[in-house]
């Protein structure tokens, strides 16, 4: 460290950047090729951890406030996924709530929850991406 957070910033960038250089170099095999798909699995698994950790140095701040504005968006929507999983969805076929034989409760449905759970887990990685933040909670 050097005492300038700009500068230590900076070069741990480098670093990452470097280090995913080496990463992806023996997987190249033309312009617009998807690299991770081709890598074993623990390179590519630091591949990620390193784009997600990379943001974006001297960016304008129009885009910026670009970035700002989408945070907000995603939050939003993000708020709106938890209160619908907050709320119970009941199988339904052919128009009619499925019902348990033996209580007579109505059935979750379950697929719906995958999807809602999915949704926002893909919401919250695209956030983390757009702030370099680890996930909420860690």
């Amino acid at each position: 460290m050097t005492g300038s957070p700009d500068y230590d910033q900076k070069a741990a960038r480098l670093q990452d950047l470097e280090r995913l250089q080496g990463l992806i170099r023996p997987y190249l095999a033309g312009p617009g090729v998807d690299v991770l798909p081709l890598m074993p699995p623990d390179d590519r698994a630091e591949a990620r951890a390193i784009l997600d950790r990379l943001g974006i140095i001297g960016e304008p701040p129009e885009k910026t406030a670009a970035r700002q504005e989408t945070l907000l968006r995603l939050a939003k929507t993000e708020d709106i996924l938890r209160e619908i999983l907050a709320r119970p969805r009941y199988l339904v076929r052919d128009g009619k709530v499925v019902t348990d034989p033996q209580t007579g409760e109505p059935l979750p449905d379950r697929g719906f929850d995958r999807r809602a759970r999915a949704a926002l887990a893909a919401l919250e990685r695209f956030r983390r991406r757009l702030t370099g933040l680890p996930p909420a909670g860690t």
